[in-house]
């Protein structure tokens, strides 16, 4: 996304910009940790066609990492998570290894 971003504005669009993600056709899919690979209540997509929350980017280029953990927060729910997982806490993107 940031390189996106980045490409945007050298082609001079400006003003916000809003990205959005659907994923279709998984419905039962899950979010498989290492660890937890084996469980066996481990909820998969509980619909069809997941349509995560538009992010707006606005001029004031907040962090990419912060801008899309509503649509990341939004993804791991429909798969039984409270949040997303690569959030810490304080909501600064920790990446799983």
């Amino acid at each position: 996304m940031r390189e996106y971003l980045t490409l945007l504005r050298g082609l001079g669009v400006r003003g916000p910009v809003v990205a959005s993600l659907s994923l279709v056709g998984v419905k039962g899919m899950r979010v498989v940790l290492r660890e937890s690979y084996n469980e066996p209540d481990f909820q998969g997509a509980d619909r069809d066609d997941l349509l995560l929350p538009e992010i707006l980017f606005d001029e004031a280029e907040q962090p990419v990492e912060v801008a899309l953990k509503p649509m990341f927060d939004s993804l791991w729910q429909s798969v039984g998570w409270t949040c997303s997982l690569n959030y810490d806490k304080a909501g600064k993107w920790k990446p799983l290894v």
